[in-house]
C-alpha cells in the first residue's frame, strides 16, 4: 500500500501555487531493480506552472524543477521524430542527430508505457501503427 504523505504548503521563494501528492514510481533507496514491479507511493512536489502540456514541477529529492510531458503528447513527438527522420533520410545532413533525438523520445515513451504496464493503467493513446 502507498505511504501517504500529508500535504505541505509550497516554499513561496519559488512562486508556486500549492502542493499536490503524486504518485511516483522510484523507490526510496533511489535504486531500480527493472526486474521488480515498483509499488507507488505518494510524494509532495512543487508546482511553479500547471500550464497544460508543459507543467513545471520539482521533486522534493531534486534540486531544480523538470517539465511534465502528458504521455499522449510524448506519443506525438515520437511520431514527429519519425517523420523528420524519414522525410531527411540516412544520407541526409544531421540525419544522425535527428536520429539520436527521436531514440530518446522513444526511450522516455517506452519507460512510460512499461510503467503504466506494471500498474495496470490504460495508456491515453493507441499503441497501433497507423
Amino acid at each position: 500500500m502507498p505511504e501517504t504523505i500529508s500535504e505541505a504548503p509550497c516554499n513561496d521563494r519559488y512562486r508556486q501555487r500549492g502542493s499536490v501528492s503524486v504518485l511516483a514510481d522510484i523507490p526510496e533507496s533511489g535504486h531500480i531493480d527493472r526486474n521488480e514491479v515498483i509499488a507507488m507511493r505518494k510524494e509532495n512536489v512543487e508546482i511553479l506552472s500547471d500550464r497544460t502540456n508543459a507543467a513545471i514541477m520539482r521533486h522534493p529529492d531534486r534540486k531544480f524543477p523538470g517539465v511534465l510531458v502528458q504521455g499522449d503528447t510524448l506519443s506525438t513527438f515520437c511520431a514527429s521524430a519519425d517523420a523528420a527522420c524519414r522525410e531527411m533520410g540516412r544520407s541526409s545532413p544531421g540525419f544522425d542527430e535527428a536520429n539520436d533525438l527521436r531514440n530518446a523520445l522513444y526511450s522516455l515513451l517506452n519507460h512510460y508505457k512499461s510503467v503504466l504496464g506494471e500498474h495496470s493503467v490504460p495508456l491515453p493513446f493507441s499503441d497501433q501503427p497507423l
